[in-house]
């Protein structure tokens, strides 16, 4: 009787998986992003405060406190998604990685797509806290569903930031000056545009808007995740995503920016 010892190799998508839950889990409990989830505990806890000390304290007016603490936990995110994507860098790893049968194309798609486990937890997280201030204060579901929505396709957009700036920059000072400038850096609320419409934070007023607002960060998401992958990877597949992106990024900005300014933004 003879046994078959034939090991089946994995096929890449079996092996990008396993990658991607193993970079998801250690995101999960990386320190920057332990810090990052502070700041929207931070954010909730004044705004819930105001609402039980004030009876006029609004979800639009007040609730801005809950909406700051998670955009900055996506960036805490970026940070800590470009140091893991610059392990191999830190740990003077990187020949012997690229000596394995998996491709640096798969391991990039593979940190990218890692950032869905701290998008789901600051989704899930951020429902939750909705959902309870809804409780104290009036809520409109409907626009705020994509709200908190956005907060995920945020974390994916700047995960995608940051293994692009691991791949083109190999620096870690980059993407932190970078996450800075997108928070700090952003167009005055006093005089409102079209053009605001395409800051990543930009909260549109109406579900329509959002809808196309969320199709422009998505965009952007594939963008970078290209971006990431085009330095090894040039086949058919980029390809494809190139043109899908440019797609969705020019359809929505077709739309953002042909928006009155009173149904664009709020």
């Amino acid at each position: 009787m003879t046994v078959d010892t034939t090991i089946t190799p994995a096929t890449p998508n079996q092996t990008m998986a396993q990658l991607m839950q193993f970079e998801g889990r250690k995101l999960l409990t990386s320190p920057l992003f332990l810090i990052g989830l502070a700041l929207p505990a931070l954010g909730s806890l004044v705004f819930f405060l105001q609402a039980l000390n004030d009876p006029s304290a609004t979800w639009v007016v007040d609730g801005w406190t809950i909406f700051v603490g998670f955009v900055l936990a996506a960036i805490f995110t970026m940070v800590a998604v470009n140091r893991a994507a610059l392990r191999d860098d830190r740990e003077h790893a990187r020949e012997q990685h690229d000596a394995l049968p998996v491709g640096a194309e798969t391991r990039m798609l593979a940190m990218v797509s890692a950032t869905l486990w701290p998008a789901t937890v600051l989704v899930v997280l951020l429902g939750g806290v909705t959902g309870f201030a809804a409780t104290q204060v009036e809520i409109v579901w409907p626009i705020t569903v994509l709200r908190i929505l956005q907060i995920g396709a945020l974390v994916l957009l700047y995960g995608a930031l940051g293994v692009a700036g691991a791949v083109w920059l190999r620096n870690a000072f980059m993407i932190p000056m970078i996450g800075i400038a997108f928070y700090f850096m952003h167009p005055s609320d006093e005089i409102l545009a079209s053009w605001h419409a395409i800051w990543p934070f930009a909260t549109p007023g109406t579900p329509v808007m959002a809808g196309w607002h969320l199709v422009y960060l998505f965009g952007l998401t594939l963008a970078f995740t290209v971006a990431a992958v085009a330095r090894t990877g040039r086949g058919r597949a980029v390809v494809i995503a190139a043109i899908a992106a440019m797609t969705m990024i020019g359809a929505s900005l077709t739309v953002l920016l042909n928006c009155p300014v009173s149904t664009c933004l709020v």
